[in-house]
């Protein structure tokens, strides 16, 4: 949680609007947002991680509507990633180096490997398909 929060609020320092412009209210002006809290933002980017849902279920979940549920995933993303990268638990993103990584190196069953399919655009032409085709 702190290293959420202190990411937070590099990316979006207090004082400033989501835009980064000066705010012309306090801090707390104006109508209470959908996710007040740091430990709401956290606990709404790890639910949507964990569970990969659509981001209209997700809203609902949360009291959103699509748009802002999209909206505040864009936003928490890459704070949760500074989070990750600042306590040093963030994935490894290029293979080359998960073979040569302490935790590898350690082995044992911590190391695991997280992956999902992605729809793939393929060619139309049916010879040229069968190269793409993984089986």
């Amino acid at each position: 949680m702190p290293a959420f929060q202190t990411a937070y609020e590099q990316k979006y320092p207090p004082n400033l609007t989501q835009e980064g412009k000066p705010r012309q209210r306090q801090i707390g002006g104006g109508a209470p947002g959908a996710l007040p809290k740091s430990e709401d933002k956290l606990f709404f980017i790890l639910v949507y991680q964990k569970t990969n849902p659509l981001q209209t279920m997700h809203g609902l979940h949360f009291g959103l509507s699509q748009p802002q549920a999209n909206d505040w995933i864009h936003r928490l993303l890459p704070v949760l990633q500074q989070a990750l990268r600042t306590l040093g638990e963030a994935p490894e993103r290029d293979a080359r180096r998960v073979a040569t990584s302490d935790l590898a190196r350690a082995g044992g069953p911590d190391l695991t490997m997280d992956g999902s399919e992605r729809r793939r655009q393929r060619p139309k032409d049916h010879a040229q398909q069968k190269k793409h085709y993984s089986g």
